[in-house]
Parts: structure tokens; sequence; C-alpha cells
């Protein structure tokens, strides 16, 4: 077979990982179709490996004090790329960002505004791929936005990193 026939071949499958586990989805002009119609690329890569960075590691170290913020730098391979956040706290509602740490440039155009539902927590997709460029440094902010402190928060990035 040619390389021609073969891609083809292979784009005719459905792919089968563990984003979603749902090879049914039609273009439905719904949020989850189109931004999974995006990630199609990235998901049928091979060259990339499960990475999920979560900030703090342990939640119940974290306490942030009222109307203040929590920052940690994160170091990533260059082109890793995330697709969706889980923001675990108690009670309350936060804003978070994640900046390239070296420029403090935004990877994201805006900050993300979250309130915790309670457990269980889902995986909320981001509307386009966050890419984590040169040299891989980043810094991650959590912000309070009540009055009182918050324990017991925590941001999971979910993502891939070259392998």
């Amino acid at each position: 077979m040619r390389v021609e026939q073969l891609k083809s071949v292979e784009d005719d499958y459905a792919i089968i990982d563990g984003f979603l586990l749902n090879t049914q989805l039609a273009c439905n002009l719904t949020f989850l179709s189109l931004v999974l119609d995006k990630y199609n690329p990235l998901r049928r890569s091979g060259a990339y490996k499960s990475r999920i960075i979560t900030t703090p590691e342990d939640p119940g170290s974290l306490s942030i004090p009222g109307r203040d913020s929590y920052e940690r730098q994160v170091h990533m391979k260059p082109g890793a790329a995330f697709w969706g956040y889980t923001l675990i706290a108690t009670k309350g509602s936060f804003s978070w960002q994640v900046k390239d740490a070296c420029t403090d440039v935004p990877l994201l155009s805006e900050v993300v505004y979250s309130v915790p539902t309670g457990p269980p927590y889902p995986q909320q997709l981001l509307s386009k791929l966050l890419i984590v460029p040169e040299p891989g440094l980043l810094n991650v902010e959590i912000c309070s936005l009540i009055d009182g402190a918050s324990s017991n928060v925590q941001l999971i990035l979910w993502g891939g990193e070259p392998a």
C-alpha cells in the first residue's frame, strides 16, 4: 500500500483513546464536538504522553487567605499542551491564570473564573489548546474571590507533553 492510501485508511477509523472514550460524537455545533474536532491532530499523534499538573500537589497544605492569591512555578517540556482543567475546592469562587514565567505573558486570553460545584469535580475543556513555549517554565496563579480563607484548593491541568 502506498502512503496516501494508508493515510486515508487511517483517517477513516475513529480515534480510540482515553480522552472521552466516545466514538459516536457527531458535529452538532456544540462546544464539546467543536473542541474535540480541534484536538484531533493532537489525539492522533503518537508523540505525546499524558501529563497532569496539580497545583499544589497536596491540597491540604494550601489555605488561601480571603481576597488573596497563591502562585507556583511549574517546569514543563516545551511544546506540552493542555486541553482541560479541574478546580477542586470546598467552598467559594476562584479565578486562575497561567503565564510564561520568563515573559509574564498569559497563555490564556483571559483569567478563568470558576465556582467549584462539589464532588465529583468535572473536567472542564478549554476552548483551545494551551501550548507551553520555550523554556517551559510556567507561573500558575490561583486567586480567592471570597472574604474568608479558602482551604483544600487544588487546580489540575490535564494535558500531554512530547515523549
